[in-house]
């Protein structure tokens, strides 16, 4: 992003709705990403690439997880 990070969007947007859930992707490997993320609460991790049952497995529990509903 030409005008930072990822975790500094989330941030912003949380500064709005603090309970926002969120998906961070990226193309590096876990590990990288961990330390620019690694302060952030309710964050789930989606590596790529990723097939789109992967993205709809991680987009309905993210969403489940932010309202409190266990399936």
């Amino acid at each position: 992003m030409p005008k930072g990070g990822g975790a500094e969007v989330v941030r912003a947007a949380r500064e709005t709705a603090p309970d926002i859930p969120v998906i961070f992707n990226s193309g590096n490997t876990q590990d990288s990403v961990a330390q620019e993320v690694e302060s952030i609460q309710n964050l789930r991790f989606l590596a790529r690439p990723f097939i789109l049952k992967r993205l709809a497995v991680t987009m309905r529990n993210t969403l489940n997880d932010s309202r409190g509903v266990n399936l």
